[in-house]
């Protein structure tokens, strides 16, 4: 008798370490299309790091819903071990990297004067103007200031009047 309660002794920790505990994520909202065990659960027990990555068919979140009992039948095919899954499943929500369109405002107004394009300047200084050429370091809207590099490498800033022009007030 002794003998048979030493083997006990010996076999209940390898039968306790095989247990997995899987406690299921209410919400999941993620970027990822792909998921994995451990994007929607919680893992505790006997686990190698390899069962975490399980991944989860795209088929039983078609509904966005990880029902736990399609858990339980896709993991019993594929776990090697015991396992017991705590909720009742996942919700699942997924982001896009890309804004919604109709969230953006769009009051872009259109490039007038483009970067590197060579430029008319026109400076004006109490009633007298000159007019000079130089290069855009910037594109810009008729509501932008912009910078201008002149000839001699000095740089100015101004606003774009329309195309190829920009007014320089000193």
């Amino acid at each position: 008798m002794h003998k048979v309660f030493l083997l006990l002794m010996l076999l209940l920790p390898l039968s306790a370490s095989a247990r997995v505990s899987i406690y299921l994520i209410p919400e999941v909202e993620t970027y990822n299309r792909s998921l994995t065990l451990a994007d929607i659960a919680g893992l505790e027990g006997d686990l190698d790091e390899q069962a975490g990555l399980l991944a989860i068919p795209p088929s039983l979140y078609k509904d966005l819903i990880v029902d736990r009992s399609e858990l339980n039948d896709y993991l019993s095919m594929s776990l090697n071990r015991t396992f017991t899954i705590f909720g009742n499943g996942v919700k699942l929500s997924f982001k896009s990297n890309i804004p919604d369109e109709s969230l953006v405002i769009k009051d872009e107004k259109p490039v007038i004067v483009k970067k590197g394009e060579n430029v008319d300047l026109v400076i004006r200084k109490k009633g007298i103007s000159i007019e000079m050429s130089g290069k855009s370091l910037q594109n810009g809207t008729e509501d932008d200031e912009i910078s201008v590099r002149l000839k001699n490498g000095k740089i100015l800033k101004g606003k774009p009047l329309g195309a190829g022009r920009v007014a320089v007030h000193l």
